[in-house]
């Protein structure tokens, strides 16, 4: 029998296809090609093919010359000239020698082991080498010793691994690869070991690792790792291995070094069923370098180098009716979040643990919730417990008229952070500390709102919707001494962590104003009409349908509430529905929307949209004019490879602007998946202008309705470069510079 193998090693172009996260998932593919070496086939049927060929049959050696093949088993081998016996399978192979898999076709080789010399057996199975080129698919290796005994252990000395096919292809260094003093797999074990590797780009050391551990079975996307350096962290290397242990569980381990803050480990276990979700997710370090803005002290929080986070979420349908949610977010200090969860962060600075029963009827949504204060760092409105009924708008009994209401019962208390140090220390002068701090108050309430709303239809695009609005609320405790929102803003001010040294007087709620109810009405009328435009043949770069069109909505919306019957300034302030005041103003907008068809997307496309609205105060609230802000919205995505967004606000009473905020994002940069961004972000410090309506939703970009709101002066550009290695591997490049800080920041 006899077979013919040729072995066409995948070659790819390594600037383009630089696999997997430096280089670590090439070790993955590396036990794979130790694999094709581990285990014979019973099958020891033995084909040879040479140019000349010659048979010792006393002592079983043959001899072959000139491009010589021999098929035994599993294994298929070329070489120049090969001495073998034909009874042991002892084998001796010189020049241009090629050990690969006996496969059935021949274009697709498992593997292929090159040298100038081999020397093995193909019945045990146990080869040794000199110099050697490894390759499975387009993972390549090459060394100057390469063994593998007869239990299975492969060795690589002084072990070379990239998916650059360089390595092999020529003499220079490749663009990237590992460099290993021994590289060993077990098939036993079907684990290998790396010991003194370093990542390498060109022959440039980038990292060390002492020592590296791998599974040939931690592959298909279940391990990521991310390098690189930033200016808080110094260098960094960040991996995870991620395991599917049944088909409702999975689970991950995590490890984080960074030579500036030192060695993080973390853990994720999530458990679904049909209808339910838990996930229980572990972070814990001993930071070498936690933040501090004094020694000893983060602001005026002891400072901890035994950081960690503990999160755990369950979701239980419970019927087709009720859901259970649970959520607990324990953190070591105010920091960890915003400095190893940024993006979460981001969303939202400040997690919440909770508790929610729900049940979703089929007019009306009731809830049990419990939210207690876990970390004593956060300002956090207590509500333990809380119980709400909602009923969104629709008819009521069939009438053109429509209702909505929401009833609640809670007990309610107000828990301020705790800080480590007092506000203002003690001076030289003798000037004492400023030990006075916001202190919690807490009372029952009971509030119920009750709309109601009459739309007219005008025409197909014009409507009109007035509304009526009552509100009760009962307060069984509340304050004796008045707090105006000058003297909440100052409570806010005191509670803010970013303020070192807060030297302003305040004051406190008491508990001696007793019992207090109080009346809110609410009177309102909304319009609104629909334009459009419509091109029929108009067609948008890049996108595969025809047909564009411009929808504008202009809407006025009038809100009135007459006088409270109770003053707010005596009531406890938990959330919006306590400061409740006198309203008059309109807000004029208007939105746009561009939207095209794309035959790749279902439905309509919304190519652009901005939103656009100013206020006006036809009764000045107190220290401030008739007019209010103005604001916009722009946010151009189309399928191409820029995409803009940004907001303006800007306060037409006192002609300045508060915020600005804009990004604008290139893709696919020369030809690849790179991507980039640019920002810039403006604030003045400023105080929100408030604003309210119980029966109508207003557009609030960032809490510019708020009572008692501050916010800081921001002046900052940033930009973000991401670009692939290859199919699995980003490499990501942020810079910041912030103007009034005058210090930049930047991250790898």
């Amino acid at each position: 029998m006899t077979m013919n193998i040729a072995f066409r090693p995948v070659v790819r172009n390594c600037r383009r296809n630089s696999q997997t996260a430096v280089l670590i998932v090439g070790l993955i593919l590396a036990g794979t090609l130790a694999r094709g070496l581990i285990t014979a086939e019973e099958d020891s049927q033995v084909s040879v093919q040479a140019d000349s060929y010659e048979l010792d049959r006393a002592t079983g050696w043959a001899v072959g010359r000139g491009d010589v093949v021999i098929d035994y088993g599993k294994y298929s081998l070329r070489a120049d000239e090969v001495r073998y016996h034909t009874n042991t399978g002892e084998v001796q192979a010189r020049g241009a020698v090629r050990l690969g898999a006996r496969r059935d076709d021949p274009a697709d080789p498992e593997f292929s082991w090159r040298t100038d010399e081999l020397d093995g057996n193909l019945e045990t199975g146990a080869f040794r080498s000199g110099a050697y080129r490894l390759n499975h698919g387009d993972v390549y290796l090459r060394g100057p010793r390469a063994r593998r005994d007869i239990n299975g252990s492969f060795t690589l000395e002084s072990a070379r691994i990239s998916t650059c096919s360089e390595l092999i292809e020529k003499d220079t260094a490749p663009h990237y690869h590992l460099h290993s003093r021994t590289l060993s797999y077990s098939s036993e074990t079907e684990r290998f070991r790396m010991l003194h590797t370093l990542f390498k780009i060109g022959p440039v050391p980038v990292f060390y690792f002492p020592i590296v551990y791998w599974n040939r079975n931690w592959m298909n996307d279940n391990f990521t790792i991310q390098a690189g350096y930033s200016n808080d962290w110094g260098g960094f290397l960040m991996a995870e291995r991620r395991w599917q242990i049944n088909d409702h569980t999975s689970t991950s381990l995590g490890a984080e070094l960074r030579s500036n803050r030192g060695l993080a480990l973390s853990s994720t276990t999530s458990y679904r069923t049909e209808n339910s979700e838990t996930e229980l997710a572990l972070y814990g370090m001993r930071d070498s370098q936690p933040p501090e803005t004094a020694p000893g002290f983060n602001r005026r929080f002891a400072s901890q180098e035994n950081r960690y986070r503990l999160q755990f979420y369950h979701f239980h349908e419970l019927s087709e009716r009720w859901q259970l949610r649970l959520n607990l977010d324990k953190l070591s200090d105010i920091d960890m979040l915003e400095e190893w969860f940024e993006d979460e962060f981001k969303q939202n600075p400040q997690p919440r643990s909770y508790a929610d029963l729900r049940h979703q009827g089929d007019w009306f949504t009731f809830s049990a919730l419990a939210r207690p204060q876990v970390n004593d760092f956060y300002t956090v409105v207590e509500r333990l417990p809380e119980l709400r009924l909602d009923i969104p708008r629709q008819s009521l009994f069939g009438s053109p008229f429509h209702y909505q209401g929401e009833t609640s019962l809670a007990h309610l208390r107000m828990r301020w952070r705790q800080f480590d140090r007092e506000r203002a220390p003690a001076q030289e002068d003798g000037t004492p500390a400023l030990t006075d701090t916001a202190e919690d108050y807490s009372a029952w309430r009971f509030d119920s709102l009750h709309m109601l709303y009459r739309p007219f239809e005008l025409d197909r695009d014009t409507q009109l919707i007035p509304r009526v609005g009552l509100r009760l609320t009962h307060y069984t405790d509340s304050s004796r001494q008045p707090m105006t929102a000058a003297d909440l803003v100052d409570l806010y001010r005191v509670d803010d962590p970013y303020a070192e040294t807060v030297d302003i007087p305040i004051r406190n709620y008491d508990d001696q104003g007793g019992a207090a109810t109080r009346w809110a009405a609410e009177l309102g009328l909304e319009w609104s009409r629909k334009y459009m435009t419509v091109w029929p043949e108009a067609t948008l770069p890049r996108i595969p349908g025809h047909g564009v069109r411009l929808v504008t909505r202009p809407y006025a919306n009038y809100t009135y509430i007459p006088e409270p019957s109770r003053d707010r300034d005596q009531l406890y302030h938990f959330d919006r529905v306590d400061r409740i005041a006198k309203q008059n103003f309109v807000r004029f907008g208007v939105e746009n929307r561009l939207q095209t068809r794309d035959l790749n997307r279902p439905g309509i496309y919304t190519v652009a949209r901005m939103n656009t609205y100013a206020d006006f105060h036809l009764e000045a609230p107190a220290d401030r004019g008739n007019l209010g802000n103005l604001a916009t919205s722009l946010e151009i995505t189309p399928p191409t490879n820029i995409s803009f967004n940004g907001l303006l606000i800007f306060d037409m009473d006192s002609a300045r602007l508060n915020y600005l905020r804009s990004r604008i994002t290139f893709r696919e940069l020369f030809e690849t998946q790179a991507d980039l961004s640019l920002g810039y972000s403006y604030s003045a410090a400023y105080r929100s202008t408030e604003l309210n309506s119980m029966g109508s939703t207003l557009l609030d970009y960032r809490g510019e309705s708020l009572t008692a709101l501050e916010f800081s002066p921001t002046n900052e550009v940033s930009a973000r470069f991401n670009f692939p290695l290859g199919e699995k591997t980003d490499i990501g490049l942020g810079l910041a510079y912030d103007f009034d800080a005058g210090e930049s920041s930047s991250q790898l």
